[in-house]
């Protein structure tokens, strides 16, 4: 029992060294999903453009949360689409996993997208 409780400590205390940091505020399409169930509700949920192309069509009742997504969504994209390409293929598709691919390859980066990354530099808590 004493060797499991010694284990979990020093697991707690050396595992998050090593983890990617999640960025606190970054924004997630789920901040979009209360207007997407009103407002998109028969579009499909695999289709990112089919919902981007829904949610801009009812921009002006969108709530704020879902704004914040789009804005960040619109500009991250055009700015960090040939840095995404270049540097982090393997990487997933959500926001967070964008961010921390590239703030890990931020030295690679073009001045634009960094900046734009640079946005999103303060770490969960």
């Amino acid at each position: 029992m004493r060797a499991a409780l010694v284990r979990a400590l020093v697991l707690g205390m050396v595992f998050p060294l090593f983890s990617v940091p999640l960025y606190a505020d970054v924004p997630k399409r789920s901040m979009c999903d209360y207007d997407i169930k009103t407002h998109c509700p028969n579009t499909s949920a695999a289709d990112r453009r089919e919902i981007t192309a829904c949610l801009k069509t009812h921009e002006s009742i969108l709530t704020p949360a879902c704004l914040q997504y789009l804005d960040f969504s619109e500009n991250f994209g055009k700015v960090c689409a040939d840095d995404f390409k270049t540097h982090c293929k393997g990487a997933g598709t959500d926001s967070g996993g964008r961010v921390n691919c590239l703030m890990q390859k931020k030295q690679a980066l073009s001045p634009a997208c960094k900046k734009q990354v640079d946005r999103f530099s303060k770490p969960a808590p």
